[in-house]
């Protein structure tokens, strides 16, 4: 398999990753419970709300790389199809 093939094949993997109901409800309460936990905070405790909003930001890297790993599976599919139809 090459590297292209191998990067189409991620791409659609975590295409179908991100369009799961599952995974998207778990997102979605992962990132409710820290956002409640950040506003829930009392005004003494930084810390907690600093823990809460890196939380936060740790989710979003994650969501943010299985987008880059979708984005270049789309860009690998399409070189994939330019070179068979040239071939």
């Amino acid at each position: 398999m090459s590297d292209l093939d191998q990067q189409a094949m991620l791409g659609e993997q975590a295409e179908r990753l991100m369009s799961d109901e599952v995974f998207k409800t778990a997102i979605a309460k992962v990132e409710q419970r820290y956002l409640d936990q950040w506003r829930n905070s009392s005004i003494e405790d930084g810390l907690k709300r600093e823990k809460a909003y890196l939380l936060l930001r740790a989710l979003g890297d994650v969501l943010k790389e299985i987008q880059i790993v979708i984005d270049g599976g789309q860009v690998a599919s399409a070189t994939i199809q330019r070179s068979r139809r040239k071939g």
